[in-house]
């Protein structure tokens, strides 16, 4: 990615953060919406573990951006879970909706500043890390 992507990107991160808690519901609210099959995938029924769930999401989205521009040393990882991702059922398609999904959340995360611009680099991302994931299985 270039340098100024991942700034806009690692910018617009930092105002996800104070509401990483409600943009983590509302990805897995969207994914569901976009493709109830997912729901199969997750502990929907358990409150507990989907709240454990979307924070280790978010955590995990956390790392991502934050090494963003050390990719040399996010890759491995990145690699590790697309094929930790195999073991739970995570088909290639399922990569379109998460990312759909990632997308609308951090719209309404960030509100009136997600801008074409930010769009455009959380797109760039989200192709990254998922180019990554995918190639390491599929």
């Amino acid at each position: 990615m270039k340098t100024e992507m991942i700034h806009i990107v690692q910018n617009s991160f930092k105002k996800v953060i104070p509401v990483a808690s409600t943009t983590a519901d509302y990805f897995y609210k969207k994914l569901f919406e976009f493709d109830p099959d997912l729901k199969s995938l997750f502990p929907i029924d358990d409150k507990e573990k989907m709240t454990q769930q979307g924070d280790k999401f978010m955590r995990m989205l956390s790392s991502a951006v934050t090494n963003l521009h050390q990719f040399e040393i996010l890759k491995p990882i990145l690699t590790d879970l697309g094929k930790r991702h195999v073991d739970y059922n995570v088909k290639p398609t399922h990569y379109d909706v998460v990312g759909t999904a990632l997308i609308a959340s951090i719209a309404n995360g960030l509100q009136d500043e997600f801008t074409l611009e930010v769009e455009l680099a959380w797109c760039n991302f989200y192709n990254t890390i998922a180019t990554t994931m995918k190639s390491a299985t599929y």
